[in-house]
């Protein structure tokens, strides 16, 4: 009886061992997965910002287009120019560049998210209407292919802002006066 009782116990012992491991493997796959749908969850989260600050762009409505940004946001722009510092620095200047472009849009745009950054690209287009850069406006339109890419921090605010477009294409469309080059 002691060998029975002793097999039973080992055989028991295997059981619930085996159990927990498979347990514990499901607890981990749920993990993983409820992982996954945390990151994809955050992902579509700030695409949808994104997109909302975009739409709120080519509306011209500047503080829509702000109102997910961090207070201290830095603002690189293409990068020929020191980055523009902090929400209130971004608004001002938007706003002067909606005066210059007032029928700013964006058409054919497409919208990926890789953790805390937004990438969004499409066509932009413009007629030049008002002072800018100290020059005055020619009415002449463009149309160029940008990029912007956004980066989130952990308070899922956006915190940096990079828009990879040609300055002189744009120049050059809408007859602006440049430096040589």
């Amino acid at each position: 009886m002691k060998p029975l009782l002793f097999f039973f116990a080992i055989a028991s012992t295997l059981m619930a061992c085996n159990n927990n491991s498979s347990n514990s493997s499901a607890t981990n796959d749920t993990l993983n997965v409820k992982s996954t749908n945390s990151k994809e969850a955050k992902e579509e989260r700030n695409k949808q910002i994104v997109k909302a600050g975009t739409e709120a762009f080519s509306q011209h409505d500047v503080e829509a287009v702000a109102k997910d940004f961090a207070r201290d946001v830095l603002d690189y722009g293409d990068g020929s120019r020191p980055p523009v510092r902090g929400v209130d620095s971004f608004k001002y200047n938007t706003s002067q560049f909606f005066k210059a472009f007032p029928d700013m849009k964006g058409e054919n745009l497409h919208y990926v998210a890789d953790g805390d950054w937004v990438v969004v690209w499409g066509d932009w287009c413009a007629t030049w209407k008002g002072v800018f850069a100290g020059q005055k406006a020619t009415g002449k339109s463009f149309k160029v292919r940008e990029a912007d890419v956004f980066k989130f921090n952990n308070a899922g605010r956006i915190s940096e802002h990079r828009g990879i477009q040609s300055g002189y294409e744009i120049a050059c469309q809408i007859g602006m006066k440049t430096p040589n080059p």
